[in-house]
This record gives structure tokens, sequence and C-alpha cells, in this order.
């Protein structure tokens, strides 16, 4: 018995490539959405230009709310998902599951005045920012997690 290998052809791996666009373009556009910096200012290139200093390392601000905070908290990130889902009521994920991309862009560019331009003159990131940040951070992420998965049920009822 001979084996017969099949390669796909490129109509094939069209098909594979447009199913992984389709299915990933949702998932990083709500996840974005949830990033206060994603919705930024355009002077400022959602805090591209910005630079600032967080424990000792040199970074823009968007990189700072990206994961500079984020990456120096304990755990592995599932853990770390654990521990925000764990947080999450059911009234919140209730009145999540509502509104639109365009109103969870406004509230991350709210966010984004409120909590992320209020910058120390230095530029120096300090414990206080931080503060004030990181449960920011941690609530985007379970929205995002929450909203995403409300609109993937929605989209294949």
């Amino acid at each position: 018995m001979a084996v017969r290998v099949v390669e796909p052809t490129i109509t094939e791996l069209s098909k594979l490539w447009l199913v992984g666009l389709i299915c990933f373009y949702p998932v990083h556009l709500a996840g974005d959405l949830h990033e206060p910096l994603h919705v930024g200012f355009l002077d400022d290139l959602g805090g591209t230009k910005t630079k600032v200093t967080f424990r000792g390392k040199a970074q823009t601000l968007h990189e700072l709310w990206d994961s500079g905070m984020l990456d120096t908290e304990n755990g592995t990130p599932r853990a770390m998902a654990k521990l925000l889902d764990e947080g999450l009521s059911t009234d919140d994920q209730t009145a999540w599951q509502a509104g639109t991309p365009t109103d969870w862009a406004n509230e991350s560019l709210s966010l984004t005045i409120k909590y992320v331009y209020p910058l120390p003159e230095s530029h120096e990131i300090g414990e206080e920012y931080v503060n004030r940040a990181v449960p920011i951070l941690h609530r985007r992420l379970v929205q995002a997690g929450v909203r995403l998965a409300w609109l993937l049920n929605d989209a294949l009822k």
C-alpha cells in the first residue's frame, strides 16, 4: 500500500487563511477597544510618542499600558486570568453584555483622559500611578473577555 501525500490547493489555503482572519479580527478588535491607549489621541499616536520610565525601564506610555505594568504581576497568564475570572460578578457580567463597540471605545477614551494622561511631570511612573492604573487594566481585560464571548455567542446562534 502506497502512502499518498495530499497537499492543499491554493484555493483551500485561501479559505483557511480567510477563516483564520475572520476569527482573528473580532478577537483582536474586542481586545484593542478595551486598552485605553488604543483609543488614545492622534497627536500622541496612542501613547507611542510619550516616553515614560517605570521601575528603571524607559518605554512608551503605550507599552506601559499594553504590558509594562501587567508584566510586574506575580503568576502565569493562566493564573492571572483565573484570578480575574473569579472576581467577576454576575451583575457585572450582565451589565457588560450590552452596548456597541463604539460605546466600548468611548469608555476607553474616557479612561484615557481621566487615568492615563495625568502623568507625573517627570514621566517617572511610581506606585501611586500604578495603584490607580492596574485595577483599570484588570477591569478592561475582564470586560473585553465578557464582551467578546457575548459577541461570539450572539454571532453563532
